[in-house]
């Protein structure tokens, strides 16, 4: 279901103009919603996504070179890095609720 949302943001990118509202922003929604729905283990579904929607959201900006509306590249550096530092956010959220569920359980003997 993420990667269908992330499809939908793809295809949204590529039909709309860009000056218009700056579809490529939500690129960041699949990863959040996987992060969220994850189970504290699970690390590499949410860095898979992320991966995966940072070749989506860079895709784009490479097509566009040759059209006639360029996507500026910084824009699009910039949506990359947001999407990461929601992966490094999503990971230490986990390790902290398994270290927290740790510590709780330690202190119930």
């Amino acid at each position: 279901m993420t990667f269908a949302c992330a499809l939908g943001v793809t295809l949204l990118d590529f039909l709309m103009p860009a000056r218009t509202l700056p579809w490529y922003g939500l690129y960041v929604i699949p990863v959040v919603w996987i992060a969220l729905w994850s189970a504290e283990e699970d690390v590499v579904p949410v860095t898979a996504l992320a991966v995966i929607v940072s070749v989506l959201a860079m895709l784009r900006g490479f097509v566009s070179i040759g059209s006639l509306t360029p996507i500026p590249i910084g824009d699009r550096v910039i949506v990359v890095t947001a999407i990461w530092s929601t992966v490094l956010l999503a990971v230490l959220r986990k390790r902290a609720r398994r270290t927290y569920r740790w510590i709780n359980l330690a202190g119930r003997r």
